[in-house]
């Protein structure tokens, strides 16, 4: 049975100046991407982060937000093309960096994705997001136990991150860890206990202890 895990993503915080009264800025068009994303409306926050670049080529901003919109429609190569445009403006960025990581993890380049995971953490030790996609990538690549020990940070930073729980259960699990899978998914369940993904892995984990 397939375990599944959850890749963590982190829109851009934008700080930009505000517009004059009436003009429609590059900050209007950031927001209103923004909200398209918070929506679901993926391709129309593309369209609205064209925008803010026509207004300003050089925004690293509305690059990165377009490269996460695109990542979220499963456009990969446009994505890396516009996060690699918004790295070449903002390179010290470290949510550009994991941005990267997570669309080179989706093109199955792990190794490539485990280097912009690392220097997302090189700028920004304490990011949790960073340090859970990075062992959903390692555990892709087969390296279960490099990937337990940067679950095991992304909990150390912060032990609420469910999703980070429910990784590291997936980990435990593929070494034939069952028991401790579950209480690693019990965790993320206390956390939240209306997680699905959750619960649908640690009856996997169940199902598998009892028929060993």
């Amino acid at each position: 049975m397939r375990i599944v895990l959850s890749i963590i993503s982190l829109w851009l915080i934008i700080l930009l100046p505000v517009s004059a009264l009436g003009d429609v800025s590059e900050n209007d068009w950031i927001d209103k991407g923004a909200r398209l994303a918070d929506q679901g409306k993926y391709d129309e926050a593309v369209q609205a982060y064209d925008k803010a670049i026509e207004i300003n080529p050089q925004s690293a901003p509305a690059w990165g937000n377009k490269a996460l919109a695109l990542y979220m429609i499963g456009k990969h190569d446009e994505a890396l093309n516009a996060c690699d445009n918004a790295i070449e403006l903002g390179p010290n960025d470290w949510p550009l960096w994991n941005t990267k990581g997570m669309i080179m993890d989706a093109q199955g380049k792990y190794d490539e994705a485990i280097q912009a995971y690392n220097k997302a953490l090189e700028l920004q030790p304490q990011f949790p997001n960073a340090w859970c996609n990075k062992g959903n990538a390692l555990i892709k690549k087969g390296d279960k136990d490099e990937a337990i020990k940067a679950y095991d940070k992304a909990i150390e930073i912060d032990p609420q991150f469910r999703q980070a729980w429910n990784s590291k259960g997936v980990a435990l699990y593929e070494q034939g860890k069952y028991q401790e899978a579950i209480e690693a998914y019990n965790k993320a369940l206390e956390i939240d206990p209306e997680n699905e993904l959750a619960k649908e892995n640690k009856a996997i984990a169940i199902k598998a202890m009892s028929t060993r």
